[in-house]
């Protein structure tokens, strides 16, 4: 991962917003947002982020313009909360999938501070982890089931509470005045989490096959069509467009799997894995 100042972040953070931009606007937004920077300044700062990598140059002369590499987009900050209160329909993020970002993706995401941060957090996990109890092992790992499959059902608006989680979970119990439908998706997400648990050299590599079983446990049952979608969907509230041909969202899931089996880290590895399914 390449450093950026403070100032290389927030070009970025206008180009998300702006999309295309000349270095005379950029300075110009720039000062509206009260950084003091001469126009002289802001063109080498353009220059700069060029030669990072961070933004791709067109045109030549007077008519040059910026605008944002795969690289740019993954490391602009966001500020989410400031984001999410925008109206969905002026915000800022792209419109359909961005077919160059797989493509163009870094090789490394963390940089060195990050990556000795986690580093030490996988080794104190690890040391602490190497004379725990069977018992102890199999309650923790209940309880990361319990609270995972709490969290990725709410995400899709399962009004389960996490005591109701556990209930079902672990005492079989559904919770009253829920669906049927709420309820198979909680256990369906348990059994997606232990098949993966169990299986753990299939995922070794992330395969369409692979993929397609963890979706085949996920729509178990719940009325939901299994395998790659065939047909166009929406993202409620939201401007994004999902891709809408079975020949694209195959293309996008190689393009995908390409850059898991290139990346260094494990942490860039599951990030980009996460990114990319999501």
């Amino acid at each position: 991962m390449t450093d950026l100042s403070q100032k290389e972040k927030k070009i970025l953070a206008i180009f998300l917003q702006k999309k295309e931009l000349q270095s005379s606007a950029t300075h110009e937004e720039m000062l509206r947002q009260g950084e003091d920077m001469s126009l002289v300044t802001v063109k080498r700062a353009l220059s700069g982020l060029v030669k990072k990598g961070m933004l791709v140059a067109k045109g030549s002369g007077r008519s040059v313009s910026y605008e944002l590499a795969a690289s740019g987009r993954v490391f602009a900050e966001i500020n989410a909360s400031e984001y999410i209160a925008i109206d969905p329909d002026k915000r800022y993020g792209l419109h359909g999938y961005n077919f160059g970002l797989f493509s163009e993706f870094p090789a490394e995401i963390f940089s060195a501070a990050e990556l000795d941060v986690l580093h030490a957090a996988t080794a104190a996990y690890k040391e602490k982890a190497k004379d725990v109890s069977d018992a102890v092992q199999k309650k923790e790992l209940e309880r990361l089931i319990v609270e995972l499959s709490w969290k990725s059902s709410k995400i899709e608006g399962n009004t389960y509470t996490l005591l109701d989680t556990e209930n079902l979970l672990l005492k079989n119990t559904p919770a009253p005045g829920k669906t049927e439908a709420e309820t198979r998706m909680i256990l369906n997400h348990r059994d997606a989490f232990n098949f993966v648990h169990t299986n753990k050299n299939l995922f070794a590599e992330l395969t369409q096959r692979n993929i397609e079983e963890l979706h085949r446990l996920l729509v178990k049952d719940t009325g939901v069509g299994f395998g790659l979608r065939k047909s166009p969907v929406g993202v409620s509230g939201s401007i994004y467009r999902p891709l809408d041909t079975v020949y694209q969202v195959a293309e996008a899931l190689e393009a995908l799997f390409e850059v898991v089996r290139t990346l260094e880290s494990p942490y860039a590895k599951a990030c980009a894995a996460l990114l990319g399914v999501s």
